[in-house]
């Protein structure tokens, strides 16, 4: 599976382009309602759950505001605009017509989003082909039925996911499209099952492969990784490979440099992993998307990361998520004296 990165590893560095006048990217949240509570995710705990409120679509008033805003905005179209976050899109009715309107309105390169592909019906299928939604990342917890229903907590089968998705390739494929791009993805399991989900995907995917179970903010104090494999042994590989992977030295988090999160109810986000909304910097409701780019409140979030002071968020205190980013996505030591335009 291709390295985390919002744009292409040959490309200047991030900090030679800093400050940006518009983002690279945009995360826009059709919902944070979904049909799974599984382990690993906000929808899994009480807790975070709660944290989540309030649970609901995306008003299209909002997102047509946003897709406007972004029309009108100078600057090259963004890198990207990802229709997802915290739930699952296609409980969102509008979910397309949200995917048609920035489509037309050429406010991104690449449009993309995730799924659980349990409510991926031939009708929205046909929709997500005839709308030209570029990359469809699925997420699949389990490759065995027991193991699924132990994670995600539903009766939905690990055949009926492959079936849904296995229909949008053939539609798609029937029809001589390209679009979308179909990326099936399961978390390493550490054993035999892993083989099994190759074996079911091959051939129906564009692209398989695996990633790795972190505890992204660790904000909750849940430790996802415990939670997704109740297996010591699986837990301490995976924690140990995590922690391999990281970037000891890296000081500040770069998705603020270079993207805006904004949540189902128009909240203007530093993090996708933020169902408690304490990276909150203002609101796409009452500011435009420019405004809360350029803003006060996002520079001195910049600044307090630059400065090596996310200790002070409770979000970013614990986090070392960003430390998995690539080199070319480093913002430290650009200087803080230089990051208004």
């Amino acid at each position: 599976m291709s390295e985390f990165t919002i744009i292409s590893h040959d490309r200047q560095p991030l900090r030679d382009r800093l400050p940006l006048r518009k983002p690279l990217s945009l995360f826009v949240e059709p919902t944070n309602l979904c049909n799974f509570r599984c382990t690993p995710c906000v929808h899994g705990s009480e807790n975070t759950r709660n944290d989540l409120k309030p649970l609901r679509n995306m008003e299209m008033d909002l997102y047509r505001k946003l897709i406007r805003e972004l029309a009108e905005w100078d600057g090259p179209p963004l890198k990207l605009l990802r229709l997802a976050m915290l739930g699952e899109p296609f409980v969102n009715a509008e979910f397309c017509e949200m995917v048609h309107l920035a489509k037309e309105a050429h406010v991104a390169e690449r449009v993309d989003t995730f799924s659980n592909g349990s409510l991926l019906t031939e009708e929205i299928s046909a929709k997500l082909i005839d709308c030209g939604l570029d990359i469809i990342r699925f997420s699949i917890y389990a490759a065995e039925n027991g193991r699924h229903r132990e994670v995600t907590r539903s009766n939905c089968t690990v055949e009926t996911i492959r079936d849904n998705i296995r229909r949008l390739r053939a539609m798609r494929d029937a029809r001589g499209a390209h679009k979308p791009h179909i990326f099936v993805k399961m978390f390493d399991t550490y054993g035999p099952e892993n083989d099994t989900f190759f074996g079911m995907y091959r051939g129906i995917a564009d692209e398989v492969g695996l990633e790795k179970v972190h505890n992204a903010t660790r904000y909750s104090g849940n430790d996802l990784v415990r939670m997704y494999y109740h297996d010591s042994e699986k837990e301490t590989q995976a924690k140990r490979e995590y922690a391999e992977g990281l970037d000891r030295g890296r000081i500040a988090c770069s998705r603020p440099f270079m993207a805006m999160v904004i949540n189902n109810i128009g909240d203007c986000l530093m993090c996708t992993h933020d169902p408690a909304k304490g990276t909150k910097i203002g609101s796409a409701r009452e500011s435009t998307l420019r405004e809360l780019w350029d803003g006060e409140s996002m520079y001195q979030f910049r600044k307090m990361l630059l400065e090596g002071r996310k200790h002070e968020n409770r979000i970013c205190a614990r986090c070392d998520w960003f430390k998995l980013f690539p080199e070319e996505d480093s913002v430290d030591g650009f200087p803080v004296e230089k990051l208004r335009p």
